[in-house]
Order: C-alpha cells, then structure tokens, then sequence
C-alpha cells in the first residue's frame, strides 16, 4: 500500500498548481509538508495582499520623523521576516515550473513603494519565467529594474485585458 501512496503523493503535488493567498503558508510551508512534497512542487500561484512595503515598520505612522522612520526600518521584524521567507522557500523548490506572484498593495501606500523591496526575488532561479504582477504604477516603475533575468513584471490591469 504504501508504494500507491507514495507514487499518489508525487503525482499530486507535481501535477496541480497549488494556489494560495496566505503568505505565511509559503513562508511555512517547508514545515507543513515533507520535503519529498515540497520538493516537487511545480506549478505555484501566490495573491499577496499587503498594506506597506516590507522594509516598513508595521506601525508605520506617515507623521513620523525620517530619521525615526530609518531607524525603525533596521529592526528585524515579523513582516520582513515573513517576506523574506516567502522569496527564500520559493528559491528553494527544486522542481518548480511555473510561478506566478501577485502582489496587491492595499489602501493608498503604493507611494512608499521602492525597486529594492523586491531585491529578494532574484533569489529565485526556477522556474525559467517568474511573473511577478504587480499594480499599475508599481509595475510602470518597476519593469526592468527589478528580479533576475527570469523575472517578468506584469501589470495588473493589462492582465485583466489579456
């Protein structure tokens, strides 16, 4: 029995496109299944929702001093560590063929937004083509200056044209 079970495991997560809206479950996501699971992974969908740039602190206050606001972005905390996981397991799937993120910045911070903040996807060497998309003006000012050579930045309102 166990050897059907084994070949089923395989089967399903290299044939389905795992879809999900939940960044911690990527950024946990080498805990919550085996790395024989993990690892065959092919086909990967992420919708990230957030409110500020990861580089922010998450009581980021647009009253706050610069000097403040500097020093509050060198601190480690949970957001950054959680995007930087999320970028660093995606880096680490060895049979991943298709990757698509899409990154939708809530509310009326797309402002605070800069190219650096997305550094972390060159991490990502599979699959061949990571499509990161992005809202609108993000990805007008982004296209060219952000991810590896496998990196293509979409806008959001051409796909929705496309």
């Amino acid at each position: 029995m166990l050897p059907r079970y084994s070949e089923t495991v395989r089967l399903l997560y290299s044939q389905n496109t795992f879809d999900t809206t939940q960044a911690d479950v990527i950024a946990f996501l080498p805990r919550l299944i085996v790395p024989e699971s993990f690892n065959t992974i092919r086909h990967l969908q992420i919708l990230l929702s957030l409110w500020m740039p990861p580089s922010y602190p998450p009581h980021y206050d647009p009253s706050m001093t610069l000097e403040k606001l500097e020093k509050e972005k060198k601190h480690g905390h949970y957001y950054r560590k959680i995007w930087n996981a999320i970028w660093k397991n995606l880096s680490e799937m060895e049979s991943l063929a298709s990757l698509r993120v899409e990154v939708n910045v809530l509310g009326r911070m797309q402002h605070l937004w800069e190219a650096h903040e997305f550094n972390c996807v060159k991490w990502v060497h599979r699959p061949r083509e990571v499509h990161l998309v992005l809202p609108d003006d993000l990805a007008r000012r982004f296209t060219g200056k952000i991810g590896g050579g496998n990196c293509t930045v979409e806008s959001m309102i051409a796909e929705l044209y496309s």
